[in-house]
């Protein structure tokens, strides 16, 4: 299991780990020049949390429109996830993937 959310607060995203590597991995994609960001979210990916109210100001809000406007456009199909097409991947997880992206959304557009 692995978590997206805020440290204060008792809202988040928890999944399985397929799923929180797979968001990290789209959100990159959606922002391949954001170097801090991308640093963060690997990161991330190694210790299974993000807590996104963990990080300066600055960062924590691009980290938060980031998987908010991912996970958005994953959802309403705008953005393809990098999961369409993976192996051992059927298009039952596919469509669990796209549908959890909307309680993601809700996760991170709460406001610090």
């Amino acid at each position: 299991m692995a978590c997206i959310g805020w440290r204060k607060k008792p809202e988040a995203w928890v999944v399985a780990g397929w799923a929180f590597r797979q968001v990290l991995e789209d959100v990159r994609s959606q922002c391949p020049t954001d170097a801090e960001m991308i640093s963060e979210l690997e990161l991330a990916r190694d210790l299974k949390y993000l807590f996104i109210d963990t990080f300066n100001p600055d960062l924590a809000k691009r980290l938060a429109n980031a998987i908010r406007e991912t996970a958005t456009g994953i959802h309403s199909g705008k953005i393809r996830s990098g999961i369409v097409g993976k192996a051992g991947f059927t298009a039952n997880d596919v469509a669990e993937y796209r549908d959890s992206m909307q309680e993601l959304a809700a996760v991170v557009s709460d406001p610090m």
